[in-house]
């Protein structure tokens, strides 16, 4: 069983504090301890449907449409331009500077 609510539970043990609202659910520490959830993890992975479907989806790679959407992606996204990289010749300061003594004084 799931479990409930963690503020369902909060209340229901404040009712009875003898009692675990939790008690044999996925918070019950005594059927889950800490680190269960790598080991169930593992346990998934392992699994035959969760392999076939990672082997089913390498071969999606190999499909026509696949690859034309790839060399499409490819021929539409465009690297950085190396000239670019690196400090500009002026900072922030300095273009604010130069548009305010480029514009035209009053007589």
């Amino acid at each position: 069983k799931p479990g409930i609510p963690f503020e369902d539970a909060e209340k229901k043990m404040a009712k009875k504090p003898d009692s675990n609202p939790n008690e044999g659910t996925i918070r019950d520490p005594d059927v889950f301890p800490l680190g269960s959830e790598v080991r169930l993890l593992g346990l998934i992975g392992e699994h035959p449907d969760v392999l076939n479907f990672f082997s089913e989806s390498k071969i999606l790679k190999e499909h026509s449409l696949v690859k034309k959407l790839k060399e499409q992606w490819d021929v539409l996204s465009t690297e950085s331009n190396t000239g670019t990289d690196g400090q500009t010749n002026t900072s922030p300061d300095e273009d604010l500077s130069t548009e305010e003594t480029d514009s035209p004084t009053p007589s």
